[in-house]
């Protein structure tokens, strides 16, 4: 009887998760029209596995193609939250320390104009500290990956002798490092180079062979040339009425931007870091020191990660990202062990205000209705006999 009543209750709770579930999908596929948005691909994961995922809309309307589980999405900003992994790897591994000046290991000088005494240090580049101004001026885009390398284009961006050298446009002069919070994407370009002298390998191939196959991130790649583009997602604005295809694009500060993934990949990557800098096949990655070091249990300082609050007094470390076509967003949340990814090719916002999957995915991995395949709902207390939920 009692093993009666047990299947009664687990198949309950079974049917309460799928209603649950079709409450969040149905929420998702509404919103796909009134926002403008294309396609998307999410994910809910605990720590035991993935809870939900939802794949909806198109990657592709001129191929009639609807977004998967195999879409790769360009990730936008998204993709500083791996470069700050590299850069925590090596410094993990001994290389240098946070707070050394980035001077110390580049070929050329990197300094504020106005504070030439005040070094930049790599902690300082990690949490936008650093005194570097984006020129879009002088950040292309091109119809491709970029042909310029990194220490070409930074060369001439940051050292007096460069010749898209400016003190005034390329540089926060007001302030010395380590003092204004400015948001810099050449600052994580410079990480990236810095990453690729100190390592002796061109960026993209270190993440490879360091971070993306190690974590069985096997659609994660920086350039167009590395990267399946049958299935890449198409990136889109919205203008009278259709759905403008953008193509598919590079620029040459690619570190900042320009990564590409699965929303699957973006989960092993949550998942290393809830496992304490161990990839779910059993890879070391990072140390669970540096771990804490970059996204703290108790969400003070941090490196790279922003925290946000995605529910009254619930915290997450969080990373958006925007670009042409572009919107992303994936955060976890070390205590309760739930990770979140969220991916599209059009460019509404995703949080309340506009979309709102942030808000509404959060609210669903929260709730005991998200459970991962082959977790036990419903358990029988040793004791008692007693079911509980």
């Amino acid at each position: 009887m009692k093993k009666l009543l047990l299947s009664v209750l687990l198949l309950f709770a079974q049917q309460a998760l799928v209603a649950q579930a079709d409450i969040l999908e149905t929420y998702i596929q509404d919103q796909l029209e009134p926002s403008r948005i294309p396609g998307v691909a999410a994910v809910v994961f605990k720590e035991t596995g993935i809870c939900w995922e939802g794949y909806f809309g198109m990657a592709n309307f001129e191929t009639e193609t609807p977004v998967s589980d195999s879409t790769i999405f360009m990730l936008a900003s998204v993709s500083k939250t791996l470069t700050g992994t590299a850069v925590v790897q090596l410094h993990d591994q001994g290389y240098f320390e946070l707070d050394d000046p980035i001077n110390d290991y580049l070929p050329f000088e990197v300094k504020v104009p106005n504070y030439p005494d005040a070094p930049i240090t790599f902690r300082h580049l990690l949490n936008h500290l650093g005194g570097i101004r984006d020129n879009w001026n002088l950040i292309p885009y091109f119809p491709g990956d970029s042909p310029i390398t990194l220490d070409t284009f930074l060369y001439h961006y940051l050292d007096p002798n460069g010749d898209d050298y400016s003190a005034s446009q390329n540089f926060y002069n007001n302030a010395p490092p380590g003092q204004n919070y400015h948001y810099s994407n050449v600052g994580y370009t410079l990480l990236g180079y810095l990453v690729e002298v100190i390592s002796g390998q061109p960026f993209n191939e270190y993440c490879n062979a360091n971070l993306f196959d190690p974590m069985e991130m096997y659609d994660a790649r920086w350039f167009l040339a590395e990267t399946d583009t049958s299935r890449l997602a198409m990136p889109y604005y919205f203008a009278g009425g259709n759905f403008i295809p953008i193509g598919h694009y590079g620029y040459t500060d690619y570190p900042d931007g320009q990564l590409r993934a699965t929303a699957r990949d973006l989960a092993h990557f949550l998942q290393m870091l809830i496992y304490d800098g161990t990839a779910e096949n059993g890879n070391a990655i990072l140390s669970p020191a540096a771990v804490e070091l970059m996204t703290p249990s108790d969400f003070s300082g941090g490196l790279t990660w922003f925290v946000d609050s995605p529910g009254p007094g619930y915290n997450s470390w969080e990373h958006d990202g925007g670009d042409q076509g572009v919107t992303t967003v994936i955060g976890f949340n070390p205590n309760d062990s739930i990770g979140i990814v969220i991916l599209t090719n059009g460019e509404a916002s995703l949080y309340a205000g506009g979309a709102g999957f942030w808000e509404a995915v959060w609210d669903h991995a929260r709730s005991n209705f998200c459970e991962p395949p082959g977790a036990t709902a419903l358990e029988e207390t040793p004791d008692t006999g007693q079911l509980t939920v």
